[in-house]
Parts: C-alpha cells; sequence; structure tokens
C-alpha cells in the first residue's frame, strides 16, 4: 500500500506499523495524484484520509511551492480528525491537542491523545472564516493545547497564526493552553517525541501557558461600584441608528452559532440603509436623520 520511501517517511516520524495499518495511507502516482487535487503537481506522494472520510491530505514527493500538504482544488481547508478526539466529541473533559500536519497527529496519538491537525498554520480558516469542522467541534469547556512548531521563535507568521487560533478557540468556549516545544530537540510534536519519549514530552505539555493569564494585562479591570454611586451618574439614553440594533456610536457586534446567517443578516440590514428604507424587516425603524 505504501511505497519504501513513503513508509520511511511516516517511520521518521515514529509511526508505528500498528497506525499505518489502523489509517491505512497510501502512495499514489502523479496522475492520479492530478486526478484527486484537480491541478497538475510535479509528483506522486502520499495521500492519507481522515476516520471519518470528511478531509483528505496529500503529501507530495517534490514541495508545490511552499506547501508541504495539499488539498483538492476548490475545497475548503478542512481539519485531519484522529479516532481518539472524534470519539471524544462529545466527552469535553478530554483534552484536545492541534498540531501542524497529519503525522504528528498521528504521533500524539499513538501516546494516548486526542489530536487533530492543520495542514498550514493558517489552514483551520479559509477566506477570512473558520473552517467549518473547527466550528462544530465540541469546545465549550475544553482544554485544548496548540502544539506548533519550535520554528516558531523565529518566524513571526507562525507565532501569528498561534495567537489568532488561540483567540478563535477561546471565542467557542475552549481554555486554551500553548504548548513550547525546545527546538534543540527537534522541530515538531513528532520529532520530540521520539528524542524524548512519552515522559520526557509530557514535561512540556505540563507546563504549557494558560492563553488567558498571558493576556490579563492586557485587559483593562474596572472595579465594581455601589449601586448608590451608580444612580447618581449621568448616562447618556442610548441613541439608535437602528432601533435595538445599530447604535449611532460606539460598537456593535452580532453574535451568533457557524452558519446561522449573520452574513446575510448583515447585508440585508446595510441594503436596508443604503436604500433609504425607514424599518428594517418591517420590525425596526431606521433613523436617517441621526
Amino acid at each position: 500500500m505504501l511505497q519504501e520511501n513513503h513508509l520511511r517517511d511516516f517511520r521518521s516520524s515514529g509511526i508505528t506499523d500498528e497506525t499505518i495499518e489502523a489509517y491505512k495511507p497510501l502512495s499514489i502516482t502523479n496522475d492520479e495524484a492530478n486526478k484527486r487535487l484537480g491541478f497538475n503537481v510535479l509528483s506522486g506522494g502520499w495521500s492519507l484520509d481522515d476516520p471519518d472520510g470528511r478531509a483528505w491530505i496529500f503529501k507530495p514527493d517534490k514541495l508545490f511551492g511552499d506547501n508541504k500538504y495539499l488539498t483538492p482544488k476548490n475545497e475548503p481547508p478542512d481539519l485531519f480528525m484522529s479516532r481518539r478526539a472524534l470519539n471524544a466529541h462529545n466527552d469535553i473533559a478530554v483534552p484536545y491537542f492541534v498540531v501542524e500536519g497529519a503525522k504528528k497527529a498521528l504521533a500524539i496519538e499513538q501516546v494516548g491523545l486526542a489530536s487533530f491537525s492543520t495542514s498550514g498554520v493558517w489552514n483551520w480558516r479559509s477566506s477570512g472564516r473558520t473552517c467549518e469542522r473547527l466550528a462544530q467541534i465540541n469546545l465549550t469547556g475544553r482544554i485544548v493545547y496548540i502544539i506548533f512548531d519550535s520554528d516558531k521563535y523565529t518566524n513571526e507568521h507562525v507565532m501569528r497564526a498561534e495567537k489568532r487560533l488561540a483567540q478563535t478557540l477561546v471565542s467557542f468556549g475552549a481554555t486554551v493552553r500553548i504548548v513550547n516545544l525546545d527546538p534543540a530537540f527537534g522541530k515538531g510534536a513528532d520529532d520530540q517525541l521520539l528524542r524524548l519519549g512519552e515522559d520526557g514530552f509530557q514535561y512540556y505539555v505540563d507546563n504549557a501557558v494558560d492563553y488567558i493569564k498571558d493576556m490579563k494585562d492586557e485587559v483593562l479591570e474596572i472595579p465594581p461600584i455601589p449601586l448608590s454611586e451608580f444612580v447618581k451618574k449621568d448616562i447618556p439614553p442610548v441613541k439608535y441608528y437602528v432601533d435595538s440594533i445599530l447604535q449611532l456610536e460606539g460598537k456593535t457586534m452580532v453574535s451568533a452559532p457557524a452558519n446561522i446567517g449573520k452574513s446575510i443578516f448583515l447585508m440585508n440590514l446595510a441594503l436596508a440603509i443604503a436604500s433609504g428604507e425607514t424599518q428594517f424587516i418591517g420590525r425596526f425603524n431606521i433613523n436617517h436623520d441621526n
């Protein structure tokens, strides 16, 4: 099923024969890769389906630009979910570990951890939006460890992606912890597991940085005041451009679960305002005089 060079690639990450048998990666030809991808690449390589068939990963033998992993044309990036992660979807007591690349997700799973991976540090989003699967994972109240490669210390691009992913996971209700690997022991989680073993790797997990604690100094904490003082304050009434929806001044946030229709709602609101309508969806007054 796997050519010898592809088998060596998996074994270089510490992937066992048992894991290879369970996930069944395949060696595919250049023509097969082109057909599946919908565009031409320079070589064949190995491919891997995640357990529920939602994500297909292809690693070409010859790099395609700067991309180590490729996905089919016109398909948005998706996550590769390990079996442990899929099985723990409804059990928020099980922490998740997110890494770069499917091989690292398999290496993490082999030591008993529920893992998923992105095919690149930014490939958990597409066209500025969080990918569908990440938005569907049950994250509320769950601990999520981000383990990006140790080259992040010299790569601002990776550091920005790590921070943005952490912010996104927090917005979904997760408790996020950043695992900072030591570059002296290799680039990725798979390298570190090979060099340090499970116990040595666990040291870095145990010393992960709580992302929210890191943010504390950036958050302005306003001390509470007694009710007697609050009622004395001269607080002007809120003025609305669109009643109960859009304030005349300040910031407004529209929040709802993924794929609920926020974009359509806002486009229709903007259209009603721009076309001079006096009401939005026949219910909310638009105050153009303001």
